[in-house]
């Protein structure tokens, strides 16, 4: 009996001895498989290797400032601009957080320096003229503009700047909305400057901003911002039936937007249509307790019906 017992425990252990190696070969392959570099990973392997990388740490900076994490990436553009204080893409994106950070003479230094040590720098410029624009130095903003266009006819951001300028500097909506056509035509998914020809055109009550906001929805279906702002464009063009269909498409999709709760409210007490309405002022109240509109607009549906 021991040795049958020996012999049992004998093949038991050779039958784990072959197996075991597969079995650990088989649990290193989904490790291995499971384990799956991230951007951040191969960046900070390719740092690693070479400390020096200023092209590496710039996009490394970029991406902890993607994520929101500024110290970090402040940290890899001072490293960056240690190694070569002159490196165009370091200094561009340095001006840029020294903004958020209100330093933004330090921002206005870096992109001018850049502009001198990189004469065609288009970016660089372009910043600059953004901060002058921001301080309502529009003529200095203009130059940069123009200077970078001569550089960079292509360059829609800069079309798209001259717009605003032109509308904040000289009121002029029309010549705006050229240049701002210009950008998107240029870059026919540019979301910015598609709406802010959606903006201009509806403060005139312009139905063509309908079609840049379907422009967008068809960029990004479903977007709430601009589902609202279409629903507003209606409703200021007392177009109830689209105003409803846009607002009840943004409660489907968002059910605590409160601004378009109010909005199926009003536009229901406007068509006295008491019943809904009495239903989207209480609700839009669920979602912002502290709306006084949806009270007056709950009361006033209340009194429409006789009941005080």
């Amino acid at each position: 009996m021991p040795k049958a017992w020996i012999a049992g425990l004998g093949l038991a252990i050779a039958v784990w001895s072959c197996s075991e190696p597969a079995s650990q070969a088989a649990v290193d392959g989904v490790s291995v498989a499971a384990v799956t570099l991230t951007p951040m990973d191969s960046l900070n392997d390719a740092i690693q290797a070479n400390p020096n990388d200023v092209p590496n740490l710039v996009k490394r900076g970029r991406m902890h400032f993607q994520t929101a994490n500024l110290p970090y990436a402040l940290a890899d553009i001072k490293a960056a601009l240690a190694i070569d204080s002159n490196d165009h893409d370091a200094m561009v994106f340095m001006g840029e957080l020294m903004i958020l950070k209100n330093r933004s003479r330090t921002s206005k230094d870096l992109w001018q320096r850049c502009i001198d040590v990189h004469p065609e720098s288009v970016p660089c410029r372009l910043k600059l003229a953004e901060l002058y624009s921001i301080v309502f130095e529009y003529d200095k903003a203009l130059q940069l503009i123009d200077e970078a266009l001569a550089i960079d006819p292509d360059a829609a951001l800069a079309y798209y700047l001259k717009g605003l300028i032109v509308r904040d500097h000289k009121s002029d909506t029309l010549r705006a909305l050229a240049y701002i056509q210009k950008a998107i035509d240029l870059e026919p998914t540019y979301w910015e400057a598609l709406d802010m020809a959606a903006h201009l055109y509806s403060l005139n009550g312009s139905s063509i901003a309908v079609g840049y906001y379907q422009r967008m929805l068809a960029i990004n279906p479903g977007d709430g911002a601009t589902l609202y702002k279409l629903g507003m464009f209606y409703l200021g063009q007392k177009d109830w039936n689209r105003a409803l269909e846009i607002f009840t498409e943004s409660v489907e999709r968002y059910p605590n937007d409160a601004e378009s709760l109010y909005n199926l409210g009003f536009i229901h007490l406007e068509l006295a249509l008491l019943k809904p309405a009495r239903e989207y002022f209480p609700r839009c109240l669920q979602v912002n307790a502290l709306n006084y509109r949806a009270y007056y607009g709950r009361g006033f549906t209340w009194e429409r019906g006789g009941d005080l």
